[in-house]
């Protein structure tokens, strides 16, 4: 059997499947995927600028929570942006080798790949899929602020200090697997413009205002709220 890597979709699929799935030309649409436990619920919910505990609030949890693939509407300040949460990738019902085509990823406008607390085989899997398609995406590491803090509080060192280890760390970790997945070096070079370090309670602060208010980076490379 081929992987998602491997299976080029005709423009004709795409347009053919987005009329399947009901995809309204006039919305964007992000699709939010990755492995089971990876933070993509919480991820979701603070992007619709809602808690985790609240009525309406996907669930969330360390296994699988989302069963079947559920659409929801954006926070207010995104101008009419669905956002897709897919089930965990790595379970019996959805194994990482097929999770790309199986759940038709190639019909959303950008692909957000929640990374867990390892860079695996499903999130590469993604990857590869998504330049062979030519598919817009970035890879999110969730829980940034947890672990920023252990780094500060283990070393000693000022807040911003452990953030640039943490992400040094990160960066290091995925090219490390991306090569060993034997990826071209000038894919690799180009994904690190799009890996994100987020953390629920700041992301769902700033959809409260517009994304043009919202603060910027001076690590031109890593996009990173934390």
């Amino acid at each position: 059997m081929s992987s998602d890597s491997e299976d080029v979709i005709t423009a004709e699929t795409v347009r053919r499947d987005r009329r399947n799935e009901g995809i309204d030309p006039n919305r964007t649409y992000v699709a939010i995927c990755g492995p089971s436990g990876s933070g993509k619920s919480s991820l979701l919910n603070a992007l619709r600028g809602i808690r985790n505990i609240d009525p309406d609030a996907a669930r969330v949890g360390t296994t699988e929570t989302t069963i079947e693939k559920q659409e929801y509407q954006a926070a207010a300040c995104f101008d009419r942006l669905s956002l897709v949460d897919f089930p965990g990738a790595g379970t019996q019902r959805m194994p990482s080798e097929r999770y790309f085509v199986a759940n038709k990823l190639y019909c959303y406008d950008t692909i957000l790949i929640m990374c867990g607390e390892r860079f695996g085989e499903i999130e590469i899997s993604v990857v590869k899929a998504c330049i062979v398609q030519q598919k817009r995406f970035a890879i999110v590491r969730s829980r940034s602020d947890e672990t920023i803090r252990r780094v500060e509080e283990d070393r000693g060192i000022s807040h911003d200090e452990a953030k640039r280890l943490y992400i040094q760390d990160e960066v290091n970790a995925i090219v490390g697997e991306l090569r060993r997945s034997s990826l071209p070096e000038e894919n690799i070079a180009e994904l690190l413009g799009f890996f994100i370090l987020v953390n629920k309670n700041t992301l769902r602060v700033l959809t409260m205002t517009p994304p043009y208010d919202w603060p910027q980076e001076a690590d031109r490379n890593h996009r990173v709220q934390s």
